[in-house]
Formats: structure tokens, C-alpha cells, sequence
């Protein structure tokens, strides 16, 4: 299904219009030398506008959930893997008192 898709990397909205009853958002990538230029058009109709920016927003946010969960695994496999100061390994070894 995904293949006959075209996809774009884009990381700015050059510019958003409303025209009879649709949205018109230019999405463009800004080029190395701060040049930007428009890659694609996104015809939205406004009565979905809200309905497509609220699945974004609650998609990003359970990928947000999903990432945070993994570093907290992540760190707490890191700390059991640890080896662990048993009560032996922490005394402090005295030195025989001095003879006189």
C-alpha cells in the first residue's frame, strides 16, 4: 500500500491559505543554504482539519509515550546489569594496630 505513495521530507510550513471551504497548506524543506523551497501541497477540506491535526497530534503523542517507556527500560536494564556493593565489599579493611 505504501508503495505507491509518494513521500516528501519536509520540516516547515512555507504558507497555509483557506480558499471556498479548503485549506491549502505548502509544506517546503529548507535547503542547506537557508534557501526554502516548496516540496508539496496538502488540499484539506475544513470541515476534517480539525479531525487530521488531532490524530497527528495524539500520534505523535503516543509515539512520545512509547519512547520515553523505552528509555526508562533501557536505563533500568542498564542499572540491574550493574554489579551490586554487597555489605563485605564495602567494610573497610582496618590495619593491625602498630607493636611497640
Amino acid at each position: 500500500m505504501d508503495k505507491d505513495v509518494p513521500s516528501y521530507f519536509v520540516d516547515s510550513v512555507l504558507n497555509l491559505a483557506y480558499v471556498n471551504g479548503v485549506f491549502r497548506i505548502t509544506l517546503a524543506q529548507q535547503g542547506g543554504n537557508q534557501d526554502v523551497r516548496p516540496e508539496v501541497k496538502v488540499l484539506v477540506p475544513a470541515n476534517q482539519l480539525n479531525i487530521i491535526l488531532n490524530g497527528i497530534a495524539k500520534a505523535a503523542g503516543d509515539i512520545g509515550q512509547q519512547l520515553e517507556q523505552k528509555a526508562k527500560n533501557e536505563t533500568a536494564g542498564a542499572e540491574a546489569s550493574k554489579p551490586k556493593k554487597t555489605a563485605r565489599s564495602q567494610r573497610r579493611v582496618s590495619k593491625p594496630a602498630k607493636k611497640n
